[in-house]
């Protein structure tokens, strides 16, 4: 099982990488995001779109205060992405328990 598990990750390319490769791809990807929303409340400007979903959807994964992580600590350094998860739990989900350590 673990044998087909490792053939699996190695033809979808993870595989192919050590931890700290993979690591580095993914704060790449967390800073090209950064960069995208630069100023905006949301990716594509002043309006939410369907693609909220999965940027905030990654993101506030990544930031949860349950884990350390690499990509947590690069999400961390971007104060527009950290901002962007804080307003977008604050809007859609209110009530959600960890909203407030986003806000601090």
């Amino acid at each position: 099982m673990q044998a087909a598990k490792q053939n699996e990750l190695h033809a979808r390319g993870l595989g192919r990488h050590s931890r700290e490769q993979i690591a580095e791809l993914g704060t790449r990807s967390i800073d090209a995001l950064a960069v995208l929303l630069g100023e905006h409340d949301y990716l594509f400007g002043d309006r939410p779109h369907a693609v909220e979903a999965i940027g905030f959807g990654v993101l506030a994964a990544v930031l949860t205060p349950f884990f350390d992580s690499p990509p947590r600590a690069a999400t961390e350094r971007h104060p527009n992405l950290v901002a962007y998860v804080a307003r977008m739990i604050r809007f859609y989900s209110p009530a959600h328990t960890w909203r407030q350590t986003l806000a601090a």
